[in-house]
C-alpha cells in the first residue's frame, strides 16, 4: 500500500494542544512522521512521547532543533526532509490534516508515475471553512518525491522545485484548522 512509502514533515513550537490530533489523524495516511521542534516549552514533547508509546505502527521522529541566528522555518523544514526515509513526503503544519480524498488522489498520482501533487488547503476560522479570499483557490505542491522539493524564505516558506517532472493537480485538500476548535 502506498502509505508505506509516505512520510509527513512538520515543524513546531509549543503545539501541545494541537499535536495529539495531528499525529492521530495523519498517522492514518503515512508510515513516518518527522517533527522538528524549535525549543517548545510546553508539553509538546510529552504528547509526542505518549503517542509513540501507544502507536507502534507509525515511526515518529521528534527532533529538537532550535533555530540559530539567521536560520528560518524553511531551514527546519529542510532538516526534517533530510531525516525522512520514505519516497514521498507530505509537507504539513501541525494544525493541518490530510483528508482521505487527498490521500487517495496522492496514491493515484504516485501509481500513475507522477512526481508531485499540487493540492488545496481548506482553511477554517472559528470552526467554519473559508471559501473566499486568496487561499480558497490556492494550489501548492506539498506532496512530492523526497528529493525534489526544498523550502526557502523566513516564514510562509516558499517552495524550491528541483525537477521538471510530472505534477498532478487535484482539487482535494488538507484541512487547515488554524485554531484548536477540533
Amino acid at each position: 500500500m502506498p502509505k508505506e512509502n509516505y512520510a509527513a514533515v512538520a515543524i513546531c513550537y509549543n503545539e501541545e494542544i494541537d499535536m495529539a490530533a495531528f499525529l492521530t489523524v495523519n498517522s492514518r495516511y503515512v508510515s513516518q512522521i518527522v517533527i522538528v521542534d524549535d525549543g517548545s516549552t510546553d508539553g509538546t514533547e510529552k504528547v509526542v512521547k505518549d503517542f509513540i508509546e501507544r502507536n507502534k505502527d507509525v515511526e515518529v521522529l521528534f527532533i529538537k532543533k532550535k533555530r540559530k541566528p539567521n536560520e528560518y522555518f524553511s531551514d527546519q523544514r529542510n532538516y526534517g526532509i533530510s531525516m525522512t526515509t520514505k519516497d514521498f513526503i507530505f509537507h504539513l503544519d501541525i494544525d493541518e490534516f490530510i483528508s482521505e480524498e487527498l490521500f487517495n488522489e496522492c496514491c493515484k498520482a504516485e501509481l500513475s508515475g507522477y512526481d508531485a501533487v499540487k493540492y488545496k488547503r481548506r482553511n477554517h476560522f472559528l470552526g467554519v471553512p473559508m471559501f473566499y479570499g486568496n487561499w480558497s483557490s490556492w494550489h501548492r505542491t506539498h506532496f512530492a518525491r523526497a528529493n525534489l522539493i526544498m523550502f526557502g524564505d523566513r516564514m510562509h516558506e516558499s517552495i524550491i522545485y528541483d525537477y521538471d517532472g510530472k505534477v498532478y493537480v487535484t482539487d482535494a485538500y488538507t484541512l487547515h484548522l488554524n485554531e484548536s476548535c477540533y
